[in-house]
């Protein structure tokens, strides 16, 4: 009877609750979900390997794992280092050349977006970041259809596209439940994850890409106590079946032409400013799929952060042992990623362009709030709703501060993450 009362104190104030039982609602059939993580050698290969290494353990649906990049010797290696692990029954990753299997490269996407821009003595200043950030979301969008043709499928994968600087702490299933279609196909519900950000930008291309009455599509969908939910989250399923209707929906917008066209085309694409992020992959398909396919979303919210950068270390404050505004460095990735894991995430995606770790996001019962010390006003409705700041203060800062306390520092040499359990 204790324990029982103990249990329901516990969940009434809110902790953090998440289910990492794969297939929970019932499976007739196990589809294959292909993972596929695009990664850019210069950007994030300070973290790519423990990331790889974590969705190795700790993806639990995974049938194969792909790494998608330009031939470096670098990723080579770390590929390898993760595959000599032993993983139960994981597959292990594989690599696939970024210039060789998709109809468009590096090069294509910069003289795409600099055919946009006038100016051409500013152009190699303004644009080339932003070269990589549309690469990137195309080669996620396209990735499954890739695997298909080089394992010559009969039938179409689904896929679970990662961004290569996010690291798992806990195993995280991602199949709700799946039954076998009319026509033969494993069709399954997948679980997504979710944030807050919503960008204009990302919302007047997808209007541009499906029309104004399919491009708001599910940004407000009233009585859903998720209420306005955004899918990037850095990571998500694509089913293959959404995908092709997205395709064949834009294709046929469009005078024919692919989504790759349609976005970035010199002449006719719908990207107005190449010297911008102006598309999400993850909130075209987020939104498209809760509004033409709701049974193929199950929104579970997980306990997770965005940012800082892999080597930054939180530090807390001596008054109410709250993370401050600036993080110490750390030399070891190794660092901050045991203090993650021992505060309990479920995922962190460390960005290496974060000075500070703006939001955190939890799964409480009705509606996975926003909370944390600095979030930006797209996460929050309003900085200063004062139920956020409370359960930020008396849930977040007591584990992150503590884990950073007792948590070891590890050795920068150690060959693995010591994953800690909550």
């Amino acid at each position: 009877m204790i324990l029982i009362l103990l249990l329901l104190c516990y969940f009434s104030e809110g902790n953090l609750v998440s289910s990492n039982i794969s297939c929970s609602g019932g499976c007739t059939c196990k589809p294959h979900l292909a993972v596929c993580i695009p990664t850019a050698p210069s950007k994030d290969l300070r973290i790519f390997e423990k990331s790889l290494a974590s969705i190795a353990r700790h993806v639990v649906d995974a049938s194969s794992i792909w790494v998608v990049s330009r031939r470096d010797q670098a990723i080579d290696a770390a590929i390898e280092r993760v595959n000599a692990r032993q993983y139960s029954d994981r597959p292990k990753a594989q690599w696939l050349n970024e210039n060789e299997h998709f109809a468009f490269n590096y090069t294509w996407v910069r003289n795409a977006l600099e055919a946009r821009i006038s100016n051409k003595k500013t152009a190699a200043k303004s644009y080339t970041y932003f070269v990589g950030w549309y690469l990137q979301q195309l080669i996620k969008l396209y990735c499954g259809r890739t695997i298909d043709r080089v394992l010559k499928l009969q039938i179409p994968v689904d896929t679970l596209v990662i961004d290569s600087d996010l690291v798992f702490f806990q195993d995280t299933p991602f199949i709700e439940r799946a039954t076998i279609s009319s026509g033969g196909r494993c069709m399954a519900t997948y679980r997504y994850a979710f944030s807050r950000e919503h960008h204009n930008a990302y919302l007047h291309t997808n209007q541009a890409l499906l029309g104004p009455k399919d491009g708001a599509l599910a940004r407000t969908r009233p009585g859903d106590p998720s209420g306005e939910i955004s899918g990037v989250a850095h990571h998500m399923v694509f089913r293959a079946d959404i995908l092709n209707a997205i395709e064949q929906l834009i294709t046929s917008r469009h005078h024919g032409k692919q989504l790759y066209l349609a976005l970035l085309d010199p002449v006719a694409g719908v990207i107005e400013k190449p010297q911008g992020n102006a598309f999400s992959e993850y909130q075209l398909y987020f939104q498209f799929a809760r509004s033409f396919f709701p049974e193929s979303v199950y929104i579970r919210q997980l306990y997770w952060a965005n940012g800082p950068s892999p080597n930054a270390v939180v530090q807390c404050s001596e008054n109410d042992a709250w993370p401050m505004h600036s993080m110490r460095t750390s030399r070891s990735t190794d660092d901050p990623l045991q203090i993650d894991a021992s505060a309990g995430y479920d995922f962190v995606a460390y960005h290496s362009y974060a000075k500070r770790r703006p939001c955190v996001y939890a799964p409480y019962a009705r509606d996975g709030v926003c909370f944390g010390d600095g979030c930006t006003y797209s996460c929050f409705k309003r900085r200063n709703i004062i139920k956020y700041t409370q359960l930020d203060r008396r849930l977040v800062a007591p584990r992150l501060c503590n884990a950073a306390t007792i948590t070891p520092i590890a050795s920068s040499s150690s060959a693995d993450i010591k994953y800690l359990k909550r």
